[in-house]
């Protein structure tokens, strides 16, 4: 009979702010594309400015983090007040 290994998987989540005045949106330059840090980062298009928004990366410099995320505070304001 074989064996087997449960792995139990623990996620967290961490949140950081940082104090910023007005509305920040981002995007990945050229060069952090190309350096190859993380893989299947994604834009996620705010306010209908082309190319920015929010972002969202897997990096490869330690297997551990999952995914990051960059958006604002006001997101989950949005969020709350649409309706579901």
């Amino acid at each position: 009979m074989g064996s087997f290994v449960l792995i139990e998987k623990n996620t967290f989540e961490y949140g950081v702010q940082f104090p910023i005045g007005g509305l920040q949106f981002y995007k990945f330059s050229e060069v952090q594309c190309e350096a190859r840090k993380f893989r299947e980062g994604n834009v996620h298009k705010m306010c209908n400015v082309k190319g920015y928004g929010s972002l969202d990366f897997r990096p490869i410099i330690d297997p551990h983090i999952v995914k990051v995320k960059v958006y604002q505070v006001l997101c989950h304001e949005i969020l709350f007040v649409i309706q579901k």
